[in-house]
């Protein structure tokens, strides 16, 4: 992030730096948005494993 800022305001011969900024913000939120996925997606992983072993474990002590 701090690289994509000092682009930012070095390179303002190409285009604007609000249109830096909008694709900064762009791809900061796909970034965000794809940690908070994963996030989300590794406790649901957990969950379930931590319920499968409960479940064999019930059954085994069935039998």
């Amino acid at each position: 992030m701090a690289g994509a800022t000092i682009i930012l305001f070095v390179a303002d011969r190409v285009a604007s730096v609000a249109e830096y900024a909008t694709l900064l913000s762009g791809f900061g939120g796909a970034v965000l948005g794809s940690v908070m996925s994963a996030f989300v997606a590794f406790v649901l992983a957990r969950q379930a494993s931590r319920e499968t072993l409960e479940r064999d474990e019930r059954a085994r002590v069935a039998e």
